[in-house]
């Protein structure tokens, strides 16, 4: 059973990444759960709300770190134009894909798939989203500064 499972599981020739979006996952599912319980009042608070904020304090900046590592284990394995080239103008991987949805079959992963610009576009939202956040906090917490 726990072999079939992994076997499912994205990324067979690479271990690393398969755990990176793991642990990815959760902290991000934990983040959405604990966003509505927190205050930046109670950052100073011994109480459960002080806690849940720096939880999800903590799981954002750890988020940030983990980001990076998976940006930088994807450009390290497979380069830039892999996940990037859209960047480039580069289509013919995202029109490959689409003329292969269209007559019903799901398209490889490949350079400059739809698949591989969905990696590459969510990596660069989670790390837009933990930036915005720990700047945030950075400016809730420097004395005299205040991000509003």
């Amino acid at each position: 059973m726990n072999e079939n499972l992994r076997n499912a599981l994205p990324h067979k020739d690479t271990p690393f990444l398969r755990v990176l979006h793991i642990i990815v996952a959760v902290l991000i599912l934990l983040q959405i759960v604990s966003s509505n319980l927190t205050e930046s009042d109670a950052l100073s608070d011994y109480t459960l709300t002080g806690f849940v904020t720096w939880f999800h304090v903590i799981i954002g900046l750890s988020l940030i770190v983990l980001g990076l590592i998976m940006l930088a284990w994807m450009l390290t394995q497979r380069g830039f134009h892999y996940y990037f080239a859209w960047l480039t103008l580069d289509f013919r991987g995202v029109v490959e894909d689409i003329k292969m949805l269209m007559s019903f079959r799901l398209p490889e992963a490949h350079a400059g798939g739809i698949a591989a610009l969905i990696q590459g576009l969510g990596v660069l939202a989670l790390l837009g989203v933990a930036s915005c956040g720990g700047f945030w906090f950075a400016l809730n917490t420097i004395p005299g500064m205040s991000p509003v």
